[in-house]
């Protein structure tokens, strides 16, 4: 499933250093907030139909500043209509339903002789 680590809590919240890097967190939970629903409003107003994935770890999520802020998307999100929630396990079953595994016809690989002209 897609990712977007503007839709991860982790970079927001988490101040992780180590010898080569460096992830400040800390932040405001008004800068998710405002980029979590700008995205839904987006995907909302513009594409009308899909998945928006919001990545939360239970241990960044699960404090209380952080949940007020999760708790004022959540009600932003659930007042438009034909809003609803899914596991990403679900979503993956009703996405792939009528789909075969395989690659439709003429999207393989390239032939070897294609380079050779």
């Amino acid at each position: 499933m897609p990712v977007a680590w503007h839709l991860d809590d982790w970079p927001y919240f988490e101040h992780v250093v180590t010898p080569t890097h460096g992830m400040t967190g800390l932040r405001d939970p008004d800068e998710p907030l405002k980029v979590w629903t700008r995205e839904f409003d987006y995907l909302y107003e513009h594409v009308g139909r899909g998945l928006l994935t919001i990545t939360m770890h239970p241990q960044v999520i699960g404090r209380g500043y952080s949940m007020l802020m999760l708790k004022q998307f959540l009600v932003h999100v659930t007042s438009r209509p034909d809003v609803s929630f899914t596991t990403l396990g679900d979503y993956c079953e009703f996405w792939r339903q009528g789909r075969s595994h395989g690659l439709p016809e003429g999207a393989g690989p390239a032939r070897s002789d294609a380079w050779n002209s």
